[in-house]
């Protein structure tokens, strides 16, 4: 076997690992987003359960649903708090 074959192989190896780091980053990111939102439609639902007793409603958007998955509960406080403000 010639050195340069090995060499080739050693570079493709390694060319491998850092495509897979690259590409593993914003699918980690991506995943993480999907999960924050699920996460922050199943409170709003909950919410809007217990809300609907009283009247009141919060809209279930992108915005709103990953708003209350990344600050979990002080989210869904804060989006009671402001629709009981402005609406």
């Amino acid at each position: 076997m010639e050195w340069k074959y090995l060499f080739m192989a050693l570079l493709g190896t390694l060319g491998i690992l850092l495509m897979g780091s690259t590409v593993m980053r914003p699918l980690r990111f991506m995943i993480k987003a999907v999960v924050y939102f699920s996460l922050g439609v199943v409170f709003l639902l909950v919410v809007n359960v217990f809300l609907g007793m009283l009247g009141m409603h919060i809209g279930i958007n992108p915005v709103t649903a990953f708003l209350a998955g990344v600050l979990h509960l002080p989210g869904v406080i804060l989006l009671v708090v402001l629709n009981y403000l402005f609406v």
